[in-house]
């Protein structure tokens, strides 16, 4: 699993958001999950049992101990003979892996139908992405995919 660190300078209440921060990567943007952690460790007593001082440790790792919202980060990698044949066919598995959440409910149908058009290769489908989606989620993952068919279009 690839893993982007980054720690806030200051707290960050439930619903706010942290911003100036960005990273460059050779893969197209999709529908990923994000651990969010507490930056507070607990600190276990010093005359802890071995088995629960195990089972402490355990407990605090970032896949136990941690908020998994769906984001969208980075996902679909590229390679320097990237083909848009196969691009496209990455793009609307994307789709189809968006559809079978519940987040996206409401714009399955579309979804579904955008990525049969996809992966037989229809071109122009980015448009169909510029106003798809009422939740932040969907509008930034249309988004994605908006970029992503743009650059997969200019693809031999």
């Amino acid at each position: 699993m690839a893993r982007f660190n980054w720690w806030a300078k200051t707290d960050l209440l439930p619903g706010s958001t942290a911003e100036f921060f960005v990273f460059e990567t050779a893969s197209l943007p999709g529908l990923t999950t994000a651990y969010v952690q507490s930056g507070v460790v607990p600190e276990a007593p010093l005359n802890i049992p071995a088995g629960a001082a195990e089972a402490l440790l355990e407990a605090t790792k970032l896949e136990n101990n941690s908020v998994r919202p769906l984001t969208i980060g980075p996902k679909i990698a590229l390679s320097s003979e990237a083909q848009r044949r196969g691009v496209m066919r990455a793009l609307a598995e994307e789709m189809r892996f968006a559809a079978a959440f519940s987040e996206f409910r409401e714009i399955q149908k579309v979804l579904l139908d955008l990525a049969q058009r996809t992966e037989s290769g229809e071109t122009g489908l980015d448009k169909a992405f510029s106003s798809a989606g009422a939740s932040a989620l969907q509008r930034a993952f249309s988004q994605a995919m908006q970029v992503s068919l743009q650059y997969a279009y200019q693809l031999p």
